[in-house]
C-alpha cells in the first residue's frame, strides 16, 4: 500500500499490507503501482536523503533503484502490464516542448534514451508530443508515443507593445473565429 498524506509536499508512505514493513520517501512529486505486480515508481526532487530523479521500488523484495538521475521534468510516465519494463518523457531544459526524449528502463536497469527528435522515424521538424500519453502494447514488445510538428518560436527581439494585435477573418470560413479561438488550446495540444 502506497500513500500521500494531505498535500502534495508530504511524504509517501509505503508499507506492507500486514504492516510489519513501511518506507518513507520525502515528498515525491508523483508515484503509481505497475498493474500486475508490486512494483511502484516514483520522481523525488533534490534532497539530503537522496538523489533527484525516478526511482523503482519492488515492494516484495524491498529493493530500492534510482533507474534516472536528473533535475528535469519526468512526465507521462508509464509501466508496462508485468511492471519489468517502464517508459518515460524527461527533458532537462525549460523548453520541454522541444527538447522531450524518450527513456526507456527494462527489468530496473538505468534508463537509456530510446527515442528523440532525431530519431530515425520521426518526421525531420516533428518533436515528440508531451500531450500524448506513452503505452505499451498489449504483450509489451511495443511502445506507443505522440509526435507533432515543432511549435513555432514567438520572436523575443521585439517588444510585445511593437506587436500589432489585429484578429485577421472572413465571413465565408468553414469554423468562425469566435469558435476557432475557443478551440485553439486543444488544437495546439494534438499529436
Amino acid at each position: 500500500v502506497a500513500y500521500q498524506r494531505c498535500h502534495k509536499d508530504s511524504a509517501l508512505i509505503v508499507s506492507a499490507l500486514d504492516g510489519k514493513e513501511s518506507k518513507r520517501v520525502p515528498s515525491p512529486s508523483s508515484y503509481a503501482f505497475a498493474q500486475k505486480s508490486a512494483t511502484l515508481y516514483y520522481v523525488t526532487k533534490d534532497t539530503t536523503k537522496s538523489k533527484p530523479g525516478l526511482y523503482i521500488l519492488d515492494a516484495a523484495k524491498g529493493e530500492e533503484r534510482l533507474i534516472k538521475e536528473g533535475k528535469g521534468t519526468f512526465s507521462s510516465i508509464r509501466f508496462n502490464n508485468e511492471g519489468d519494463k517502464i517508459a518515460f518523457l524527461y527533458t532537462e531544459k525549460k523548453d520541454k516542448e522541444r527538447t522531450q526524449s524518450l527513456w526507456l528502463s527494462i527489468g530496473g536497469a538505468p534508463a537509456h534514451e530510446a527515442v528523440n527528435h532525431s530519431t530515425a522515424g520521426v518526421p525531420e521538424g516533428w518533436v515528440i508530443s508531451p500531450n500524448y500519453n506513452i503505452s505499451f502494447s498489449k504483450d509489451g514488445s511495443r511502445i506507443f508515443l505522440g509526435t507533432a510538428p515543432e511549435p513555432l518560436r514567438k520572436d523575443s527581439t521585439i517588444l510585445e507593445s511593437n506587436r500589432p494585435n489585429v484578429q485577421v477573418w472572413s465571413w465565408d470560413e468553414p469554423v468562425q473565429y469566435t469558435v476557432q479561438q475557443y478551440n485553439l488550446s486543444s488544437d495546439l495540444k494534438k499529436s
